[in-house]
């Protein structure tokens, strides 16, 4: 082995690499615990090799004899990276650079990628020295704790370091810095928010979903993550519904819809379907302005904003239901939406007889299950019928029998 070059050595190491992945696809030998803690040991390996070779690379500014501008442009160029990725390794390599015992940790498998992650990220160019002369007592650490023990305790060691160099807003603004969010449409209609929030940020978010979180209630099968989801839904269409915001274009914001007057088929402006139960619940009671399409797909019609209940009938049926009125939820009313009882394209109109609030998730599930809504003789106790006949009564919050 010691007449062959790195490229040769690196690609031995693939091809073993891949006759183990033969190996386990075919499931050929048994896989016991031993398998999984030495290929988790490989992926650290692996990592490491990666950081050394493209951190050698990019010493020798090999790149640019290629045309390319630097080291991320050129990894994106030539291998599955992200462009990111080059900057990130370049960190990770000075880190191990500047730490020597933590490579030596690192080298013998004593820590792994997930510490490295957070050591690179906690030790900033100001913070090098400090951390030089207490890299110790950070291996340590290290060694003995896990990967989400270690970033707290750095989280830690990150202030203590901040107050020592005198200045205590160091820690803050390095965080500042880093705060993100960034919203993807995908190619299914779906969209991704992915980011990063300052400690305070992230607190004031969290905070915020789980006030905005219901309680379960029957019927009500969402995961935790579809509830969060669902929770900041709402946040966000609280806050379009609030008369302070800001004019953008001339009107205040709001969502549009584009409806084909022939076949009843709506969908958005990047032109993905909505159902029909969806397109139901928007045209019922959400900020949504309502393009209409001829045949030929041009617009011939743009209703109002279909936010048109009158305010003092919106204002009267919250005051009147208090909270979401489907059996057992009791969502507060600053989360529901209105539901017309008897629905608009069957001549509903926008009398408070003919509303009540339900929360955004049996607003969708009335109009799902085709729930026929309707106020008992008292005027206050919710009727809901069921296709099938099934009815249940939802009598009111004492507070709403009051207001009644």
């Amino acid at each position: 082995m010691g007449t062959e070059s790195l490229s040769e050595r690196v690609e031995a190491l693939v091809a073993a690499a891949e006759l183990v992945v033969l190996a386990l696809t075919n499931q050929a030998e048994r896989v016991d615990g031993d398998v999984v803690v030495g290929a988790r040991r490989l992926v650290d390996v692996a990592e490491l090799i990666c950081t050394r070779a493209i951190c050698r690379f990019d010493d020798g500014r090999s790149f640019s004899d290629e045309g390319h501008v630097d080291l991320s442009a050129w990894l994106a160029a030539n291998t599955h990276a992200r462009r990111s990725e080059g900057l990130t390794r370049r960190a990770h390599g000075k880190v191990l650079d500047q730490l020597p015992m933590f490579a030596a940790a690192f080298s013998k498998g004593a820590v792994g990628q997930g510490h490295l992650k957070v050591l690179s990220s906690a030790v900033t160019a100001e913070r090098v020295p400090v951390a030089v002369k207490q890299e110790a007592v950070i291996v340590e650490a290290a060694v003995s704790l896990s990967v989400h023990q270690f970033s707290q305790f750095m989280n830690h060691w990150v202030a203590l370091c901040d107050d020592s160099l005198n200045d205590p807003d160091a820690g803050d603004e390095a965080l500042l810095v880093k705060r993100s969010l960034s919203l993807h449409e995908l190619a299914d209609g779906m969209w991704r928010i992915s980011g990063v929030l300052d400690p305070l940020s992230g607190e004031t978010v969290r905070a915020a979903l789980e006030a905005a979180m219901p309680k379960r209630c029957e019927g009500d099968r969402r995961t935790v993550p579809q509830r969060r989801h669902d929770a900041l839904v709402d946040v966000c269409a609280e806050s379009l519904t609030n008369s302070d915001r800001p004019i953008v274009g001339g009107e205040r914001p709001n969502v549009t819809v584009l409806i084909n007057a022939n076949s009843g088929l709506a969908y958005t402006p990047q032109r993905f379907y909505l159902s029909s139960i969806t397109r139901d619940m928007l045209l019922c009671d959400a900020t949504v302005t309502s393009v209409w399409l001829d045949t030929t797909g041009k617009p011939f019609d743009v209703g109002s904003p279909s936010t048109d209940i009158p305010a003092r009938n919106r204002r009267a049926a919250i005051a009147r239901d208090q909270c979401c009125r489907y059996l057992g939820c009791g969502r507060p009313s600053r989360w529901t939406e209105i539901h017309h009882m008897t629905h608009r394209e069957q001549g509903g109109n926008h009398d408070v007889s003919n509303l009540v609030t339900l929360c955004r998730f049996h607003h969708r599930f009335a109009h799902k299950h085709q729930l026929t809504l309707e106020w008992d003789s008292d005027g206050v106790t919710l009727v809901i019928r069921w296709p099938n006949g099934q009815t249940i009564h939802a009598p009111p919050t004492p507070s709403a029998t009051l207001v009644a």
